[in-house]
């Protein structure tokens, strides 16, 4: 699925959590966090775990936040990812930031 959207969650005062993640990384950790946000913008849905999973839908990606790898996601980041999903279908507008590039 080439081309997909890929769109990050914003909160209401307008942070952008995936961003500031990303801020505090080092350099060669947040190069290959971009590459892999690169090609989840390639590949969207067809991109699998332990890459990434959907929870709702399949022409668009809404990145949530990020976090270090680890053997197994932790419930309290899936219930944010959850929760910030919710969050944005009840208002998409308030919730998108479009990330330049």
């Amino acid at each position: 699925m080439a081309g997909t959207e890929l769109l990050h969650f914003q909160e209401e005062d307008k942070t952008v959590p995936m961003a500031l993640w990303l801020d505090e990384l080092d350099r060669k950790p947040r190069l290959k966090c971009l590459a892999r946000l690169q090609r989840l913008a390639e590949m969207g849905h067809e991109l699998r775990r332990p890459k990434a999973d959907y929870l709702h839908g399949r022409a668009v990606v809404a990145v949530s936040h990020g976090l270090a790898r680890e053997r197994e996601v932790p419930v309290r980041e899936i219930e944010i990812a959850i929760r910030r999903q919710r969050r944005y279908a009840e208002n998409p507008k308030r919730h998108t930031f479009r990330p330049k590039g």
